[in-house]
C-alpha cells in the first residue's frame, strides 16, 4: 500500500485533475492519458462518491470506460476506519475469486495509517444498472436477480474454515471494529436521532411500542442468535440503496463497506425489507424459496423452510436500527423516511420482536 496521499489519494476536489487520474489509472494500466476530466454528479456519505465523464488521449484509454466513479475521502473520516480498508481488501483479495456482479475496478489505493483510500470504478449506468433507490422499488424479478447474487457470494465460502485463513480482516455479528462501534456509539446515535428527529419517530414509532430500549435489546439478541448461525462470507450492508438491477441481467451489490462473516439472512432479510411493502408481502416467501433454490444449486442447505423463515422473521430488526440511527446528513429525509416505514412495517408484519423473544 503506498503512503504517497499528495500523489494518488485525492484530498480535495481540486485534486480530481487531469493529471492525477492518469497517474492513478497508469497504476493498473500503464500508459493512460486522460485529456479531460468533467465531475458529473456528487453524493456524500460515509465517502464522497464522484461521478466523472473522461476524454481520453487518442490511442491511450487502455480500453477503460468514459464513465467512471470514484469513492474516497474528500474530508476528514467519519466512521470508523475498518469500514474504508474493508472495501478495498474486498476488492483486493476477494473479489478475483468471484464470478458475480460487481462494477469493473480500474484502480484502487489506500493509505491504512491516515484511514484514508480511493476506488476508481466503471459507472454501471454505462451498462443499463438501474439503481436501487427507495423511491423507486424492485420489482420481484430484480429482487430476485439481487439475492440469487447474494445466493453466489454465500455459496461460495458457506461454513469454509478457509474463511479465517484468507480474509482475516473480516468481522462477525459480534466482534471487531465496527461490531465496537455499534455496541458503544449506536445507543446514544439512536436516542439522540429517536428524540431529535421528529419525522423519525413519526414513521418508526406511532404507538411508542419500538422504544429504542426494546430495538436495542432486540439487535443484540439477534447478534446472538446469528453469531451461532452456520457462517459465510456477507456484504453486510445489502440495502436497496447498494445494489443494481442489470435489464433482463443480473442483479449487482456496491458498498462492500460493512462486510462479515455470520448468518446468510442478514442480507437476504435486509434486501426484502427494502422492497415496498405491498410487493414485499406479495413476493418474500418466493422470494425466500427463489433465494434457498440458488443456494441448493450451488451445493447448499441453508435449513427447512420453518427454519428459514424463522430467521427471516428475527433479521428484520437490523434494517430497523440501521436506519433510526443513521443522521439525516447522511441522507435525505425522503430517503430515510421510506426505509424506516419499511423496515418497521416489516417488523409488525413479520412479529419480529415475539420472534426474539424481547417482547
Amino acid at each position: 500500500m503506498t503512503t504517497d496521499t499528495t500523489l494518488l489519494l485525492p484530498l480535495t476536489l481540486d485534486d480530481i485533475s487531469v493529471e492525477w487520474l492518469s497517474a492513478f489509472l497508469s497504476r493498473g494500466a500503464p500508459g493512460t492519458e486522460v485529456a479531460k476530466v468533467t465531475i458529473r454528479d456528487r453524493h456524500d456519505g460515509t465517502a464522497a462518491r464522484l461521478a466523472l465523464e473522461v476524454d481520453y488521449v487518442p490511442g491511450h484509454d487502455n480500453g477503460l470506460p468514459r464513465h467512471l466513479f470514484v469513492k474516497s475521502l474528500i474530508a476528514d473520516p467519519i466512521a470508523p476506519r475498518s469500514m474504508y480498508e474493508c472495501e478495498v481488501n474486498f476488492f483486493r483479495t476477494m473479489r478475483p475469486r468471484l464470478t458475480l456482479e460487481t462494477p469493473r475496478i480500474a484502480g484502487m489505493e489506500a493509505n491504512e495509517a491516515e484511514s484514508h483510500f480511493c476506488l476508481v470504478m466503471e459507472d454501471v449506468t454505462a451498462r443499463g444498472a438501474r439503481m436501487g433507490h427507495p423511491a423507486r422499488p424492485y420489482s420481484a424479478d430484480e429482487m430476485a436477480s439481487i439475492l440469487d447474487t447474494e445466493a453466489e457470494l454465500h455459496a461460495t465460502w458457506w461454513g469454509s474454515p478457509e474463511i479465517d485463513v484468507l480474509f482475516p480482516w473480516l468481522e462477525t455479528h459480534l466482534t471487531g471494529p465496527n461490531a465496537d462501534f455499534f455496541r458503544t456509539g449506536c445507543p446514544a446515535v439512536m436516542e439522540s436521532e429517536y428524540s431529535a428527529s421528529a419525522y423519525k419517530k413519526k414513521y418508526f414509532d406511532p404507538d411508542g411500542f419500538y422504544t429504542p430500549e426494546r430495538l436495542w435489546k432486540s439487535l443484540w439478541t439477534l447478534q446472538e442468535i446469528n453469531e451461532a448461525q452456520v457462517p459465510t462470507v456477507l456484504h453486510g450492508d445489502a440495502h436497496v440503496g447498494n445494489s443494481y438491477a442489470i435489464p433482463g441481467g443480473r442483479g449487482g451489490l456496491i458498498d462492500w463497506q460493512l462486510m462479515r462473516k455470520g448468518c446468510w439472512a442478514h442480507d437476504v432479510t435486509y434486501s426484502l425489507c427494502g422492497m415496498a411493502a405491498e410487493d414485499r408481502r406479495h413476493h418474500e416467501k418466493d422470494l425466500l424459496r427463489g433465494y434457498m433454490a440458488g443456494m441448493e444449486r450451488r451445493g447448499v442447505s441453508v435449513g427447512d423452510w420453518d427454519e428459514v423463515w424463522l430467521r427471516h422473521r428475527q433479521n428484520a430488526v437490523w434494517g430497523a436500527v440501521m436506519w433510526m440511527s443513521t443522521p439525516t446528513l447522511l441522507y435525505d429525509e425522503e430517503r430515510l423516511s421510506l426505509m424506516i416505514e419499511r423496515h418497521r412495517v416489516a417488523m409488525d408484519d413479520l412479529e419480529t420482536v415475539a420472534a426474539l423473544g424481547c417482547d
